[in-house]
């Protein structure tokens, strides 16, 4: 059987040019449309709760640094862990390293990131599970962290355990009102996680460390502790420069309608 979905009889793709007249104004030339390839983002329902949520995180990134109110960044991810079945071929000059395509899985991992924007710091916790438990522990460690601070502005995503709900669930009820009360809560719009800073460490973290083949669970923490050594030894901080007038201008549609709702 003969089958030719796209060009001519002989089953070729044949010159665009030739299944139009006239003028071509409706032909597709050649590598015009590339249907193999796609990009994919989620988009954000941009209105008022948004734009506020928004407006509240870039003008305290511009704020300057003050040490009795640290600005941290705070997000997890999870890690499945794979290693080779075979070795992997080293790389050489003009060569990448090249992996055999079948592996053995050893588990999955959630790190939970902290990242403090004034001073380039990264606190990190690698988990089994992601819970109510692991969150409070973590908050109270990194509250523990800044004992003279007045408050600590904590920037989040909207996750259900991202609450003060969470302390009373593991902590009696007087130290989670304390613990509740050492932070300030911001959080960033739904499906707006380019707003938090620690997004971006973990790009840099998948790439660089997590995203590799690992022989056990225990090379993987080592591997990812020397990392976030040398992460927090160099003091890199991200130079944010996106500000207010920035989005003012770039969502100045969404302001007017949600202006003339």
């Amino acid at each position: 059987m003969d089958i030719a979905l796209v060009g001519s009889q002989s089953g070729r793709i044949g010159n665009s040019r030739e299944c139009c007249s006239g003028d071509h104004s409706g032909c597709v030339t050649k590598n015009e449309l590339a249907p193999h390839k796609k990009k994919q983002w989620c988009i954000g329902t941009i209105h008022a709760v948004y734009i506020a949520r928004m407006e509240n995180l870039l003008h305290l990134y511009a704020q300057a640094p003050n040490p009795k109110r640290p600005r941290i960044c705070y997000d997890e991810r999870p890690c499945q862990l794979l290693g080779d079945v075979l070795s992997a071929l080293p790389m050489q000059a003009h060569k990448p390293l090249r992996e055999h395509y079948e592996y053995e899985r050893h588990g999955v991992v959630h790190a939970l990131l902290a990242y403090n924007l004034d001073t380039g710091q990264r606190y990190v916790h690698l988990r089994r599970r992601r819970r109510a438990e692991e969150y409070a522990h973590f908050m109270a460690g990194l509250a523990a962290d800044y004992p003279d601070a007045e408050a600590i502005d904590l920037i989040q995503d909207n996750l259900n355990i991202h609450d003060p709900a969470s302390f009373y669930k593991v902590f009696d009820a007087e130290t989670a009102l304390k613990l509740t009360h050492r932070f300030t809560w911001h959080y960033t719009p739904k499906h707006a996680s380019w707003l938090n800073m620690a997004e971006l460490e973990f790009s840099a973290y998948a790439r660089e460390c997590a995203n590799q083949r690992w022989s056990s669970l225990n090379a993987f923490v080592e591997g990812s502790r020397i990392y976030f050594t040398e992460r927090n030894t160099a003091g890199g901080i991200i130079n944010w420069k996106f500000n207010n007038y920035h989005a003012r201008d770039v969502f100045q549609k969404h302001y007017e309608l949600v202006t003339t709702s």
